[in-house]
């Protein structure tokens, strides 16, 4: 078969029986309408594959490469950068620790010493340093993976939270907290110094205590202080006690003969008292009689009484006779009951001269002797005591100032007591109050 090639360029094939090959004219009705396509003679329309499918694939994949190559470098840079980050965090954090440590060591070393200001500076300056690294090597480390440099930071960030967590400890604690403020510890209460002194000294003088040589005693310790010994119930130097056994050595070889017993005092009847009245006068000595005598004591002086009158006023006057004991002693015998009085109450002129110490004591069903106070020379007014303290001694207590005044409703005796003192007395207005 001829290949031919018309005008156009289009490709004619040529009959084979040699005939012409241009085309034969198609006839008018074997035409297509127009406006109609040609009749599809198969079943079904089928589009072909696009020549860019393939293209567009190679592109994403490339694209996709580009990306995870990026992704994989980002990552390697940042974890890089983390690394780096957690050396030098960790390189900060080592170079630091020996200050850290110095300044706990510091810190625990002003605490022995009870230097609370020094101790507090050095744990204040441990949390400042520790926290910021201890937050810093939490922060570069969280995301690195297991590893050498990672144990290195743990171990490190470990100890530190450790001195960290100590430090906050000993800064909350009260010694070291006030006691950086200048500030101690009396009973429970943190206290200025100033403080501290007065409140130790009213403790002291509450519990009978004196300051001697530097020291709060109580009357038995300030006498054990100065060398004395008690015998037959006073204090006595050892020079004192010797010639004291000496005399009762040769008073039990050679006894002497019984002494006529003096006659006692009459004894005042029952005082017809209200509870509803505040004042009970137990003498005013403005009567004739005189309830009072002197007590009949082997560590007592005996002392003189007698009633003086002066400005129309009756008082008891009392001479003091001295002698080897450290005390004299009146009493007046009583049967009243004290359960509603809160005090007793006097008048005390003071002619000896110089300081007179002074106490009361009651018997009911054993004897109450109170603390001694001191008088200045001239007129006290109101000398009170207080019947309802436990500041008493007794026997019970060994005599030391620890006991309340039992069976106050049956008091049978007043005693009062004078110590180391020549001279005279005037008392008055002797009272028992139920209130101040």
């Amino acid at each position: 078969m001829a290949v031919s090639h018309g005008a156009a360029g289009a490709v004619l094939e040529a009959p084979p029986d040699g005939r012409s090959s241009k085309p034969a004219a198609t006839k008018e009705h074997e035409r297509p309408a127009k406006g109609h396509f040609p009749q599809r003679t198969s079943k079904a329309y089928e589009k072909g594959p696009s020549p860019y499918r393939g293209q567009m694939l190679a592109v994403f994949a490339g694209v996709l490469v580009i990306a995870l190559v990026a992704y994989a470098a980002i990552h390697s840079i940042r974890s890089g950068i983390r690394t780096q980050a957690a050396r030098v965090a960790l390189k900060n954090a080592d170079d630091r620790l020996p200050v850290i440590r110095s300044r706990m060591e510091a810190g625990e070393g002003f605490l022995a010493e009870e230097n609370f200001k020094g101790a507090l500076d050095a744990y204040c300056d441990v949390i400042s340093m520790a926290q910021p690294i201890v937050t810093r090597l939490r922060d570069v480390t969280a995301d690195l993976k297991p590893g050498k440099l990672h144990d290195e930071a743990k171990t490190l960030s470990s100890e530190l939270s450790r001195h960290l967590a100590l430090a906050r400890e000993k800064s909350e604690n009260p010694n070291v907290k006030f006691g950086a403020q200048g500030l101690v510890d009396f009973d429970g209460h943190w206290v200025t110094p100033e403080q501290e002194k007065a409140l130790f000294e009213a403790k002291m003088k509450a519990e009978g205590r004196q300051l001697h040589e530097g020291k709060w005693l109580t009357e038995a310790e300030m006498h054990l202080a100065k060398g004395e010994v008690e015998y037959n119930g006073r204090w006595v130097t050892p020079d004192v006690l010797a010639e004291l056994r000496k005399a009762d050595a040769q008073v039990a070889a050679n006894p002497p003969a019984p002494a006529p017993s003096p006659v006692p005092p009459p004894v005042p009847a029952a005082p017809d008292f209200k509870d509803r009245d505040v004042e009970w006068v137990l003498d005013d000595f403005e009567s004739e009689g005189i309830f009072w005598s002197s007590v009949r004591w082997t560590n007592a002086n005996p002392c003189a009484l007698s009633r003086v009158v002066s400005d129309r006023s009756g008082r008891l006057k009392i001479a003091f006779q001295g002698g080897p004991q450290d005390k004299s002693a009146i009493v007046r015998p009583l049967r009243a009951d004290f359960s509603t009085r809160l005090r007793l109450r006097m008048d005390v002129t003071n002619n000896c001269g110089e300081p007179l110490r002074f106490a009361v004591a009651i018997q009911t069903n054993t004897y109450y002797e109170s603390r001694w106070i001191t008088l200045p020379t001239g007129l006290n007014r109101k000398v009170s005591f207080n019947l309802q303290t436990g500041d008493y001694k007794c026997a019970a207590t060994k005599w030391s100032a620890a006991s309340r005044i039992g069976r106050l409703d049956g008091v049978t005796d007043l005693f009062l007591l004078f110590y180391n003192t020549r001279g005279e007395i005037l008392l008055d207005n002797v009272s028992a109050v139920s209130g101040g």
